[in-house]
């Protein structure tokens, strides 16, 4: 339930679902590259800044849980500075390590579906009145 006492609608409730298993599939991700690098350098300083990262993705999911409108908004900037960050790259190497790819296209596009439900409108009329 959100604040205002209202029922959280089923398409929110699995577009949380979703994104936490992106960050799943961003945590598989970040143990290949840790495991494909180990030999060349330390993966700690990508595995202190990714665990900052789904930190902070925790706390976002946990707020569009509790319904906080400026949860949902937050997730398309995060988008828009994924896709050229996180995307662009991957395809360059697509050829060279194919399921690294795979999963950060799974991981693309259940992020999109994930925002296109928090988007429709019987989410939003959610998150407008839980404010």
């Amino acid at each position: 339930m959100g604040k205002s006492g209202l029922e959280r609608p089923a398409r929110v409730t699995l577009a949380i679902r979703l994104l936490v298993f992106v960050i799943a599939l961003g945590i598989v991700q970040t143990a290949i590259v840790a495991l494909r690098h180990i030999d060349v350098r330390s993966p700690n300083v990508l595995i202190v800044t990714k665990v900052l990262i789904y930190s902070f993705d925790f706390v976002l999911l946990y707020r569009l849980g509790r319904g906080d409108n400026w949860a949902r908004w937050s997730t398309l900037p995060i988008l828009a500075i994924a896709i050229p960050i996180g995307t662009l790259p991957v395809m360059q190497s697509f050829a060279h390590y194919p399921l690294y790819g795979l999963l950060e296209l799974a991981q693309l596009c259940l992020y999109v579906a994930a925002i296109a439900m928090l988007f429709q409108k019987s989410s939003a009329k959610w998150f407008v009145q839980s404010m």
